[in-house]
Protein backbone atom coordinates (compact mmCIF):
# COMPACT_ATOMS: atom_id res chain seq x y z
CA UNK A 1 0.00 0.00 0.00
CA UNK A 2 0.86 3.74 -0.98
CA UNK A 3 0.26 6.79 0.95
CA UNK A 4 0.02 9.45 -1.76
CA UNK A 5 0.49 13.01 0.06
CA UNK A 6 0.41 16.33 -1.57
CA UNK A 7 2.73 19.21 -1.22
CA UNK A 8 0.10 21.07 0.93
CA UNK A 9 -0.31 17.95 3.57
CA UNK A 10 3.14 17.91 3.82
CA UNK A 11 3.32 21.15 4.55
CA UNK A 12 0.56 21.11 7.30
CA UNK A 13 2.39 18.30 8.26
CA UNK A 14 5.50 20.04 8.84
CA UNK A 15 3.92 22.61 10.69
CA UNK A 16 1.98 20.54 13.02
CA UNK A 17 5.72 19.29 13.60
CA UNK A 18 7.42 22.33 14.43
CA UNK A 19 4.70 23.46 16.68
CA UNK A 20 5.45 20.17 18.52
CA UNK A 21 8.71 21.14 18.83
CA UNK A 22 8.25 24.88 20.09
CA UNK A 23 5.43 23.34 22.46
CA UNK A 24 7.83 21.19 23.95
CA UNK A 25 10.73 23.23 24.24
CA UNK A 26 8.49 26.20 25.42
CA UNK A 27 9.43 26.92 29.05
CA UNK A 28 12.83 27.35 27.49
CA UNK A 29 11.75 29.53 24.85
CA UNK A 30 8.88 31.39 26.97
CA UNK A 31 12.02 32.86 29.16
CA UNK A 32 13.10 35.80 26.67
CA UNK A 33 13.58 34.31 23.63
CA UNK A 34 12.82 36.33 20.73
CA UNK A 35 11.83 35.39 17.09
CA UNK A 36 11.46 37.46 14.16
CA UNK A 37 10.35 37.55 10.55
CA UNK A 38 11.60 38.75 7.04
CA UNK A 39 9.02 38.62 4.30
CA UNK A 40 11.56 38.31 1.71
CA UNK A 41 9.87 39.37 -0.99
CA UNK A 42 9.61 42.71 0.02
CA UNK A 43 13.42 42.60 1.18
CA UNK A 44 14.65 41.84 -3.07
CA UNK A 45 12.10 44.13 -4.20
CA UNK A 46 12.52 47.01 -2.61
CA UNK A 47 15.90 47.35 -1.40
CA UNK A 48 18.49 48.85 -3.75
CA UNK A 49 20.49 45.83 -3.67
CA UNK A 50 17.59 43.49 -4.50
CA UNK A 51 16.44 46.31 -7.43
CA UNK A 52 19.90 45.86 -8.77
CA UNK A 53 20.35 42.03 -8.44
CA UNK A 54 16.62 41.44 -10.00
CA UNK A 55 17.28 43.99 -13.27
CA UNK A 56 19.41 41.19 -14.86
CA UNK A 57 16.15 38.67 -14.71
CA UNK A 58 13.93 41.21 -15.22
CA UNK A 59 15.60 42.03 -18.77
CA UNK A 60 15.46 37.92 -19.88
CA UNK A 61 11.70 37.38 -18.65
CA UNK A 62 11.13 40.66 -21.06
CA UNK A 63 13.06 39.32 -23.71
CA UNK A 64 11.57 35.94 -23.44
CA UNK A 65 8.39 37.26 -23.56
CA UNK A 66 8.88 39.12 -26.67
CA UNK A 67 10.45 36.11 -28.32
CA UNK A 68 7.39 34.72 -27.41
CA UNK A 69 4.81 37.39 -28.60
CA UNK A 70 6.49 36.34 -32.18
CA UNK A 71 6.35 32.93 -32.00
CA UNK A 72 2.45 33.57 -31.01
CA UNK A 73 1.82 35.84 -33.42
CA UNK A 74 3.48 33.23 -36.51
CA UNK A 75 1.17 30.63 -35.04
CA UNK A 76 -1.76 33.92 -35.37
CA UNK A 77 -0.55 34.63 -39.09
CA UNK A 78 -0.53 31.24 -40.09
CA UNK A 79 -4.07 30.08 -38.49
CA UNK A 80 -5.65 33.06 -40.41
CA UNK A 81 -3.69 31.80 -43.37
CA UNK A 82 -5.09 28.65 -43.54
CA UNK A 83 -8.78 29.74 -43.09
CA UNK A 84 -8.13 32.60 -45.83
CA UNK A 85 -7.39 29.79 -48.18
CA UNK A 86 -9.33 26.54 -47.10
CA UNK A 87 -12.20 27.93 -49.91
CA UNK A 88 -9.51 27.51 -52.82
CA UNK A 89 -6.89 24.43 -51.22
CA UNK A 90 -6.73 21.13 -52.15
CA UNK A 91 -6.78 18.45 -49.30
CA UNK A 92 -3.15 18.58 -49.41
CA UNK A 93 -2.31 22.02 -49.29
CA UNK A 94 -4.47 21.99 -46.32
CA UNK A 95 -2.50 19.14 -44.93
CA UNK A 96 0.49 20.76 -45.26
CA UNK A 97 -0.27 23.95 -43.83
CA UNK A 98 -2.05 21.56 -40.69
CA UNK A 99 1.78 20.13 -40.53
CA UNK A 100 3.63 24.05 -40.68
CA UNK A 101 0.78 24.69 -37.59
CA UNK A 102 2.07 21.73 -35.81
CA UNK A 103 5.08 22.58 -36.21
CA UNK A 104 5.18 25.98 -34.81
CA UNK A 105 2.91 24.88 -32.00
CA UNK A 106 5.74 22.36 -31.11
CA UNK A 107 8.16 25.04 -31.48
CA UNK A 108 6.10 27.37 -29.21
CA UNK A 109 6.10 24.57 -26.55
CA UNK A 110 9.43 23.82 -26.43
CA UNK A 111 10.58 27.58 -26.43
CA UNK A 112 7.69 28.14 -22.96
CA UNK A 113 9.53 24.97 -21.57
CA UNK A 114 13.22 26.01 -22.17
CA UNK A 115 12.31 30.09 -21.45
CA UNK A 116 10.71 28.51 -18.03
CA UNK A 117 13.87 26.75 -16.99
CA UNK A 118 15.88 29.38 -18.01
CA UNK A 119 13.85 31.88 -15.43
CA UNK A 120 13.65 29.36 -13.28
CA UNK A 121 17.27 28.34 -13.25
CA UNK A 122 18.28 32.68 -13.60
CA UNK A 123 15.29 33.38 -10.25
CA UNK A 124 17.36 30.58 -8.36
CA UNK A 125 20.33 32.61 -9.00
CA UNK A 126 19.30 35.96 -8.31
CA UNK A 127 18.06 34.75 -5.00
CA UNK A 128 21.03 32.88 -3.51
CA UNK A 129 23.37 35.80 -4.67
CA UNK A 130 20.65 38.23 -2.55
CA UNK A 131 21.03 35.94 -0.07
CA UNK A 132 24.76 35.96 0.10
CA UNK A 133 24.55 39.77 0.61
CA UNK A 134 21.51 39.61 3.05
CA UNK A 135 23.54 37.00 5.70
CA UNK A 136 25.88 39.82 7.09
CA UNK A 137 22.59 41.74 7.68
CA UNK A 138 20.85 39.35 9.63
CA UNK A 139 23.46 38.31 11.62
CA UNK A 140 24.53 41.71 12.62
CA UNK A 141 20.31 42.60 13.77
CA UNK A 142 20.36 38.68 15.07
CA UNK A 143 22.81 39.59 17.14
CA UNK A 144 21.77 43.36 17.73
CA UNK A 145 18.47 42.80 18.76
CA UNK A 146 19.37 39.52 20.54
CA UNK A 147 17.00 37.50 18.51
CA UNK A 148 17.30 33.55 18.85
CA UNK A 149 15.97 32.98 15.35
CA UNK A 150 14.95 34.72 12.31
CA UNK A 151 13.06 32.98 9.64
CA UNK A 152 11.50 33.88 6.52
CA UNK A 153 8.10 35.44 6.41
CA UNK A 154 5.84 32.69 4.53
CA UNK A 155 2.71 33.90 3.41
CA UNK A 156 -0.16 31.24 4.21
CA UNK A 157 2.28 29.18 5.65
CA UNK A 158 1.98 30.49 9.74
CA UNK A 159 -1.51 30.58 11.23
CA UNK A 160 -0.42 33.79 12.90
CA UNK A 161 1.98 36.46 12.93
CA UNK A 162 2.22 39.27 15.33
CA UNK A 163 3.31 41.94 12.80
CA UNK A 164 5.82 43.09 16.05
CA UNK A 165 7.98 40.36 14.68
CA UNK A 166 8.31 41.41 11.30
CA UNK A 167 11.72 43.55 10.74
CA UNK A 168 11.76 43.68 7.05
CA UNK A 169 11.32 47.47 7.15
CA UNK A 170 14.77 47.31 9.42
CA UNK A 171 16.40 44.94 6.98
CA UNK A 172 15.59 46.54 4.01
CA UNK A 173 16.69 49.71 5.40
CA UNK A 174 20.32 48.16 6.47
CA UNK A 175 20.31 46.75 2.58
CA UNK A 176 19.81 50.51 1.45
CA UNK A 177 22.89 51.78 3.88
CA UNK A 178 20.99 52.44 5.98
CA UNK A 179 18.27 54.79 4.64
CA UNK A 180 15.00 55.14 6.48
CA UNK A 181 12.17 53.13 4.26
CA UNK A 182 8.53 53.25 4.95
CA UNK A 183 6.88 49.71 6.11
Amino acid sequence: MSICVSRSTSRVFFIIAALSVFSAIQPVWAEGSKLAVVDMDVAINTSEPGKKLLEPLNKLMDQKNEEGKKLRKGLTDLRAKAEKEAPVSTEKQMAALQRQFDDKLNELRQFEADANQEIGQKRRDTVAKFMEQLQPIMRAIGKEGDYAMITRRLGGELLYIDDKTDITAQVVQRLNGGAKVSK
